[in-house]
């Protein structure tokens, strides 16, 4: 898990929001779950909001004893702030959502919902700050040279994906999903279910080769 503390800005109104995350995605921006800004995100939507990691943390612990330092009442004080309560009380931990995962496994299966996910997340990606990229990519850094444990992990974990998206490659391809490119970007391929074959064909992308894990 990674721990750091977070600062939203809506660009819109210049209002903001202090928070603390924990999560197993660094690359996946959080907003927050506070009211105001869940409803500061609902109206002006998250293209104009902006995150910025603050600081990394060791441990539930260490972050929980930092969000206390930096949201008090003189910060929920400013009328910029979006804050309604002392830091310490909240705060997200991707362990509480487990039990969603399975939903969302089986909404991933759908070509027209990662289409779309794809799309949001790159969106997403895009206001992420450049101090908030090398925070993340420092904190990487530190976590492979200081843990072996948790490098040993990550590459089995990735040869484990490989090897499972070998597999599930070749059972789709086995029931005659086929693949398709775009022919400006040859490296961009998927792998798409025969009904959907005449769709992507009647929008450019033609019929493509796998590439390798």
């Amino acid at each position: 898990m990674f721990y750091y503390t977070y600062k939203t800005t809506c660009t819109i109104t210049g209002k903001y929001y202090v928070g603390m995350h924990s999560t197993k995605d660094i690359g996946k921006p959080y907003y927050g779950s506070g009211t105001l800004i869940k409803r500061s995100l609902s109206k002006y939507g998250r293209k104009n909001h902006v995150v910025e990691i603050l600081q990394m943390y060791n441990s539930r612990d260490e972050l929980i004893q930092a969000e206390k330092q930096l949201v008090t009442t003189n910060l929920i004080d400013d009328p910029m702030c979006m804050n309604l309560m002392e830091g310490g009380q909240g705060g997200f931990d991707e362990d509480r959502r487990d039990k969603s995962l399975d939903a969302r496994r089986k909404l991933l299966q759908d070509p027209a919902y990662r289409e779309a996910i794809s799309i949001t997340n790159a969106q997403n990606g895009a206001k992420v700050t450049n101090q908030g990229r090398l925070n993340c990519a420092q904190a990487l850094r530190e976590k492979y040279a200081n843990d072996p444990e948790f490098k040993q992990k990550q590459a089995e974990s990735a040869l484990e994906r490989c090897l499972l998206s070998h597999q599930k490659r070749k059972e789709k391809e086995d029931a005659g999903w086929a693949w398709v490119k775009r022919p400006e970007n040859g490296r961009k391929r998927k792998l798409i279910s025969p009904e959907m074959v005449s769709h992507y064909l009647t929008n450019g992308w033609i019929i493509g080769r796998v590439g390798r894990c």
